[in-house]
């Protein structure tokens, strides 16, 4: 056998394995996961603790977040509930795909939603449903009212949907 025809059959294999190589390095980070991302990308939020009705905050990316736990009688009337709303539906909303129902949520027991961006003495205030009254959500000083999954009541727009992921029934992930 040819020396030559031995040396190219080497080279054209050493030349494939290091375009393998190459397109698997510059590849790689296209195919990771999304549940995968970095911490400065996203982050953990333990809501073992939350028990329907209750609500939590959370600070992240520059933001306010809310997490509130719904009860299923608070759910039954989210899900009945059209009137007052200015998008029942959603079609308008910043929402990630998996949150275009009546809940706005990838688990209908929470709510996960950023808050409007608000001067320092302005809250977003829970208002707990009561004697058959879904409750809702209200701004403390444009007066600005949603429901429990946080679309608009009367004017404005809904609030928005976090990309979220749940790693476990109590680990919840905000995604960037």
């Amino acid at each position: 056998m040819d020396k030559k025809l031995i040396y190219r059959v080497i080279l054209k294999f050493m030349i494939l394995i290091a375009v393998t190589f190459m397109v698997y390095t510059f590849s790689a980070d296209f195919m990771k996961p999304k549940d995968e991302a970095d911490p400065q990308n996203s982050i953990q939020v333990d809501v073992s603790r939350l028990g329907p009705g209750q609500d939590m905050r959370v600070r992240w990316d520059g933001r306010g977040i809310i997490i509130l736990s719904r009860s299923p009688e608070t759910q039954r009337q989210i899900r009945e509930a059209k009137q007052d709303l200015v998008d029942p539906y959603s079609e308008r909303s910043r929402q990630p795909e998996g949150t275009e129902h009546p809940l706005r949520s990838l688990r209908d027991e929470f709510l996960v939603a950023w808050l409007p961006d608000m001067s320092a003495d302005c809250s977003i205030d829970y208002i707990a449903p009561s004697l058959g009254k879904a409750g809702g959500l209200k701004n403390s000083c444009s007066g600005q009212a949603y429901d429990l999954s946080g679309r608009a009541m009367l004017m404005g727009e809904n609030l928005d949907i976090p990309n979220h992921r749940w790693l476990s029934p109590e680990l919840l992930v905000i995604l960037r």
